[in-house]
C-alpha cells in the first residue's frame, strides 16, 4: 500500500471517531449496571474489529467491481427486507433485526450502501436525462426499498434515502429543474404533514390561522382550485398579449404542488401516533412533556450542563441518574457532549467534519464517473445522518431515530459506515491505477 496513495486523513479520523463512541458506550454501561447494557461494550468493540478487518480487505480489490455486483447488492437487500418482515425480532414495536444469539443484523444498514451502488451504476449507465420519463426507475428504485423499510415500520431509515437520490441526481447531470421539483416535492411533503400534526396536537389550543388553514383539508382543496385557475388566468393573458409561456411547465410545477398535498395526507396515515408525536414535539417539547417531549427535555439539560469543560469521563449526572433516554443510541452526543463539554462535542463535530471533507474532495477526485456517484451517496449519507442526528439531540430536529455514524451503539450501522468509509478509501488509492 502506498502511503502516498492513503487518505490518512480519512482513516485516522474515522477511527477517533469511533473510539469516542466506543468510550461514550464505555461510560454509559459504567454508571449503568443493568442487564441491557450487559453486551453493548462487547458487540461495539467487535463490530468496530470487524469493521476494521473489512476496511483491510476490501481495499485489496478494485472499487470498479461494485458496479458489476451492484445489481446483485441491491436486489439481496430486497430480498433481506422482506425476509426480516417475515422472521424478523420485533424489538419495540419494530420489525428491522435478524437476531443470532447474543448478536444481530439490520438490513436497512445494507439496503442504504446497495441502493447507492445501484443508482450510481444506472445513473452512469444512463449518460442523458431528457425528460421526466426518464426519473421513473431512479424513483422505482427508491420507493421499493423505502416501501419495505417502512412497512416494519422503520421511519428514521427511510429518511436517508431521498436526499441521496436527489443529490446523486444532481452530480450525475440531472436537469436543474427535475431536482428543484423533486426537492420541493419532498419539503412540501415535510411542512405539511409537520403543520397538521402540531395542529392535531395542540387541538383547539392552535391561535395561528395559517395553521389552522394549511391543517385543514377544504382549505387546501380550494387552494388547488384558485392555484389552477390562476395558472390558466396567466396563460391566456401571456397568450394574448403575445408572451411566450409554456403551459405545460407551468402544469408540471401544479402537479408537483397537488401531488405533495396529496402524499403529506398519505403519509401521515401511515404514521402512528407515537410517530406523529415525535415528529413534531421539537417545535415545543411541553406539548408531551412526560412523553414524546422527555428526550429533547433531558438531552438538552445534559448537553447544557457540560460546560465548556464537561463534567468528565464517567460522571455525567443525567446519564448516571437515568434521566437521558436511548444513552448509547440516538442520543449518544448528549452523553458526550456533558461528560466532555463543549470542547468534547466541538472535538467530535471537527473530525465528523474531516470525514465529510475529504470525502468531497474524493468525490472531486474520482478517476471515473462511477466512482464519484459512489462517493457522493456514501458523503450524502454521513451528512444527513449527522445533521438530523445532532439536530435532534440539540432539540432543532425531529426525534427521527436516526443514529450517529460511527458513534452510535449498533454492530450492523458500524460495520456498514466503516465498509463505507473503506470504498472512499478505495476510490482515492485507486485513481492512481486507472
Amino acid at each position: 500500500m502506498n502511503r502516498l496513495r492513503f487518505d490518512f486523513w480519512l482513516f485516522i479520523s474515522m477511527f477517533l471517531v469511533c473510539v469516542l463512541g466506543i468510550l461514550g458506550i464505555f461510560s454509559i454501561i459504567y454508571q449503568n449496571q443493568v442487564a441491557v447494557y450487559s453486551n453493548v461494550l462487547v458487540k461495539q468493540i467487535l463490530a468496530f474489529a470487524i469493521g476494521l478487518l473489512v476496511i483491510i480487505f476490501y481495499l485489496q480489490f478494485n472499487y470498479p467491481t461494485l458496479k458489476k455486483y451492484a445489481l446483485g447488492f441491491y436486489i439481496a437487500s430486497l430480498v433481506l427486507l422482506v425476509l426480516v418482515l417475515l422472521f424478523g425480532t420485533r424489538v419495540r414495536g419494530v420489525r428491522s433485526w435478524f437476531a443470532f444469539g447474543m448478536f444481530s443484523f439490520q438490513p436497512s444498514e445494507l439496503a442504504k450502501l446497495a441502493f447507492i451502488m445501484f443508482l450510481a451504476k444506472y445513473i452512469e449507465e444512463m449518460r442523458t436525462w431528457k425528460s421526466w420519463r426518464d426519473l421513473f426507475w431512479p424513483l422505482l428504485l427508491l420507493l421499493v426499498p423505502v416501501g419495505l423499510i417502512l412497512l416494519q415500520p422503520d421511519f428514521g431509515s427511510t429518511l436517508v434515502f431521498f436526499p441521496i437520490l436527489v443529490v446523486m441526481l444532481y452530480v450525475g447531470g440531472c436537469r436543474l429543474k427535475y431536482i428543484l421539483a423533486m426537492t420541493g416535492f419532498g419539503l412540501l411533503i415535510s411542512f405539511l404533514t409537520m403543520v397538521r400534526i402540531y395542529a392535531e396536537l395542540k387541538s383547539t389550543a392552535v391561535d395561528n390561522y395559517v395553521i389552522r388553514v394549511i391543517a385543514n383539508m377544504n382549505y387546501l382543496l380550494v387552494f388547488l382550485v384558485a392555484l389552477f385557475l390562476l395558472i390558466a388566468l396567466i396563460y391566456f393573458l401571456a397568450k394574448r398579449l403575445k408572451y411566450e409561456l409554456s403551459f405545460k411547465q407551468m402544469m408540471a410545477g401544479f402537479s408537483v404542488v397537488t401531488a405533495g398535498i396529496l402524499s403529506s395526507y398519505v403519509f401521515e396515515l401511515l404514521m402512528k401516533t407515537y410517530q406523529k408525536k415525535r415528529l413534531v414535539v421539537f417545535l415545543d417539547p411541553y406539548l408531551d412533556p412526560l412523553g414524546a417531549g422527555y428526550n429533547i427535555i433531558q438531552s438538552k439539560i445534559a448537553v447544557g450542563s457540560g460546560g465548556w469543560l464537561g463534567k468528565g469521563l464517567l460522571y455525567g449526572t443525567q446519564s448516571r441518574l437515568g434521566f437521558l433516554p436511548e444513552q448509547h443510541t440516538d442520543f449518544i452526543f448528549s452523553v458526550l457532549a456533558e461528560e466532555f463539554g463543549f470542547a468534547g462535542g466541538a472535538l467530535l463535530l471537527i473530525l465528523l467534519f474531516i470525514i465529510i471533507w475529504r470525502g468531497i474532495i474524493i468525490i472531486n477526485q474520482a478517476r471515473d464517473e462511477f466512482g464519484a456517484l459512489v462517493a457522493t451517496g456514501i458523503v450524502t449519507m454521513f451528512a444527513f445522518h449527522i445533521f438530523l442526528n445532532i439536530g435532534m439531540t440539540l432539540g432543532i430536529m425531529p426525534i427521527t431515530g436516526v443514529p450517529l455514524p460511527l458513534v452510535s451503539y449498533g454492530g450492523s450501522s458500524l460495520i456498514m459506515n466503516m465498509f463505507a468509509i473503506g470504498i472512499l478509501l478505495n476510490i482515492r488509492m485507486k485513481r492512481f491505477y486507472y
